[in-house]
């Protein structure tokens, strides 16, 4: 047999539709039904891609997901052409292109009752990870597998060269709390039983039960303002409108650039201005807005902004999926695992675990062959430890360890499980990394191997997003991790150290715009480059602090700063029920909608310790803004009052609306920066802060210099 290609161009695929669609009606049984126009659908947006012989189409596979996760749809070969490893070639064929887009895993659902298709994922590398209800027609399980991609970390020996078109836009990591904008036609969708009002009411549904976040710009509702004809409290379609989360504004003419190359990809370049269509015009500027706001992805029925998307997604940075492929991928609301815990508000302990602990809950996971011994050396060996475990009812349901040698160069190994049964594992595992990574670089950067455990792939897709890499399936995942702030004044010496602890060697020239290339050079002598704004990723915990970089100063009160911020002299653990602020790596802080063009995206926000009741009056802790949302107060989700820890957003707006802004990257400064000190910085006039305001770059690196001390450094 002659070796098959992959065939993605779509005019040929779409000639070979007939083809692909006897393929699919002859594993109905497998696959589900395929209608012709679904399967249009998918060849006309690139997620099919067809294995084939001359003229003859051997198999294809259909793919989907929102970046950085992808998931198939369907994978199918023909009858004549099975056992031929056609199929494995169509999955490696999409893992070599996902790598080289920067994906982090692949999912893939299978039920129980498909052993041949069981089989054949596991062959390929995928793990069954968790268990979820089939349809109620055959009562079976669908068993959820996972493959993690390959992720070059600075150390990987591999050099993926960067497409990214830079726009000012960086992409979503996997971490990130996920946030999907959407077009006008799908909430009219909603509002008026239109086509796909099903599968509108569906995404919908999720975001009132807080399973995802959606957002609309504020351009969107203008719009909808515009076209009618009574107040909001006549017309029930602007009214819901007028309720659900808003993008803020962002800057005009970053939106008007970027809404005119997204345009030209699109619809192709106008020869006239105009020539420029007003309702594609529109379109653009709704996914510009989504984009400079930092969506994770726009929900769309255009076609083409749907045909378009790999390009969008590798020039800006954003995704572009439909409505009936983004619902496709909502989690069931039955929940996450089959005879999982349910959710808990309380009932849980975070403290060290013992090395018998440890050995106990490893094993009941069938994990006792991990060497677990190695991470708990003896007091009197060259190696330190440090352990963290969340026990609930008395027994470990997530562990971690991480074991710290006394050297120059050391390497600090790390281990971390959890109980994937567990309806809480996403946020142990998210709170273990983020402890341990954090204690192995409180003294100074460190590089980091974290154990690559089989069936951890909560665990795994995690440390991806958080800068850690591998260059094999197999590897242990590495990163560098810096454990504090660079500004241009500590470039040098912060690159010194990082050189000296790890040998991980970057350029001492520091770069004026986060845009800018930077060169380095890993431990085996492999030459490459990063963007400025990539580095805080890569080497997280860490921010970086370079070219005409504005900031956002807050005020906050102690009481909120000690659990908020962990800023309280008197270091405690504040998980309080429903308040998961100081238990999470992605926290949010509230107040007015009109310092929406403060809060900017990827911007260091200052948390100012107000004088009143007991506070210190001085600037404690720095982070880096993730997104901004604008929301009603009585429709702040569950999920949002979890990483907020007041009680009351009343008091923090005049108007029924608060902006919820979403940071991460957290630093307590190593030396308050005082009253005093910010007003001879003219970061503060004469009053005490009684509101947010922005700060040039200028102050800002004079207040980190002033915060982070030498010692620290």
């Amino acid at each position: 047999m002659h070796k098959p290609k992959i065939n993605r161009d779509t005019k040929e695929l779409v000639k070979a539709a007939p083809q692909i669609q006897s393929i699919l009606d002859a594993e109905k049984n497998a696959l589900g039904f395929w209608p012709p126009a679904q399967l249009m659908g998918a060849i006309k947006r690139d997620r099919l891609r067809a294995a084939q012989i001359d003229d003859e189409i051997c198999g294809f596979l259909i793919h989907s997901g929102v970046y950085p996760h992808a998931k198939v749809q369907a994978v199918a070969t023909a009858v004549k052409y099975r056992q031929s490893g056609v199929a494995s070639f169509l999955i490696r064929s999409l893992i070599a292109d996902l790598e080289g887009m920067g994906y982090l895993t692949i999912k893939a659902e299978v039920a129980n009752d498909l052993a041949a298709a069981l089989r054949f994922y596991q062959y390929n590398g995928f793990e069954p990870v968790y268990s979820k209800p089939g349809g109620k027609t055959r009562n079976r399980k669908i068993i959820v597998h996972i493959l993690e991609l390959d992720n070059p970390s600075l150390f990987s020996a591999l050099d993926t060269p960067n497409q990214i078109i830079d726009l000012g836009i960086r992409k979503r990591s996997a971490g990130d709390s996920p946030l999907y904008a959407f077009d006008l036609n799908v909430y009219l969708d909603l509002a008026h039983n239109r086509e796909q009002s099903d599968l509108a009411r569906e995404l919908f549904g999720s975001a009132l039960a807080h399973t995802i976040r959606l957002a609309v710009a504020t351009e969107f509702v203008v719009e909808l303002e515009r076209n009618s004809t009574n107040a909001p409290a006549g017309d029930p379609v602007l009214s819901l409108a007028l309720s659900l989360p808003k993008i803020p504004k962002v800057n005009q003419i970053e939106l008007s650039e970027l809404s005119a190359r997204i345009y030209q990809i699109a619809f192709g370049s106008p020869k006239k201005e105009e020539d420029v269509e007003q309702r594609k015009l529109s379109d653009a500027n709704h996914l510009a807005h989504a984009a400079l706001a930092r969506a994770s992805a726009f929900v769309t029925r255009d076609g083409a902004l749907l045909i378009a998307r790999n390009e969008i997604l590798a020039q800006i940075g954003i995704d572009v999926i439909s409505l009936a492929e983004l619902v496709e991928l909502l989690p069931a609301n039955t929940g996450r695992n089959i005879g999982g815990t349910a959710r808990a508000e309380s009932g849980f302990e975070i403290r060290e675990a013992t090395q018998t602990e440890a050995v106990d809950f490893l094993s009941n996971l069938g994990l006792s062959h991990l060497p677990i011994e190695t991470y708990f050396p003896s007091s009197t060996s060259k190696y330190s430890f440090c352990t963290r475990a969340v026990f609930r009812s008395g027994s470990i349901v997530a562990f971690g360890v991480v074991k710290l040698p006394n050297e120059m160069q050391p390497i600090a190994n790390m281990l971390v499980c959890v109980d994937v049964d567990d309806a809480d594992c996403e946020t142990f595992a998210d709170h273990i990394l983020e402890t341990l990574t954090r204690h192995a670089s409180d003294k100074s950067p460190i590089e980091i191997e974290l154990a690559n455990i089989a069936g951890q792939a909560t665990v795994n897709s995690l440390a991806l997003s958080r800068g850690f890499g591998k260059s094999s399936r197999a590897a242990p995942l590495k990163k560098v991790a810096l454990g504090k702030v660079i500004t241009e004044s500590t470039w040098v010496r912060c690159c010194q150290q990082i050189y000296r602890q790890t040998g991980l060697d970057i350029q001492l020239a520091a770069p004026s715009t986060p845009s800018e290339t930077i060169a380095y050079e890993n431990r085996e002598g492999v030459r490459s480059s990063i963007q400025a704004r990539e580095l805080e990723t890569a080497l997280s915990p860490a921010l970086v602090i370079v070219g005409d970089c504005t900031g956002a100063l807050v005020p906050i009160q102690k009481k909120y700063a000690d659990a908020l911020l962990g800023t309280s002299r008197q270091p405690h653990f504040p998980f309080i029920e429903k308040k998961e602020a100081a238990f999470v790596s992605l926290r949010s802080y509230v107040n007015s909608p009109r310092l929406s063009s403060i809060m900017l995206p990827e911007r260091p926000i200052f948390f100012y310790e107000s004088k009143s009741q007991g506070g210190r009056g001085a600037v404690v802790a720095v982070a880096r803004i993730q997104d901004a949302v604008v929301l009603r107060k009585e429709n702040i989700p569950d999920g949002h009052l979890r990483r907020l820890v007041v009680e009351d957003v009343g008091e923090f707006s005049t108007t029924d609306e608060v902006l919820l802004t979403t940071f991460d990257q957290l630093f307590e400064l190593p030396q308050e920066v005082p009253l005093s000190e910010l007003r001879k910085m003219a970061a503060i006039d004469r009053s005490n802060l009684p509101s947010a305001k922005k700060i040039p770059y200028k102050v800002v690196n004079r207040i980190l210099d002033w915060g982070w001390s030498d010692e620290k450094l």
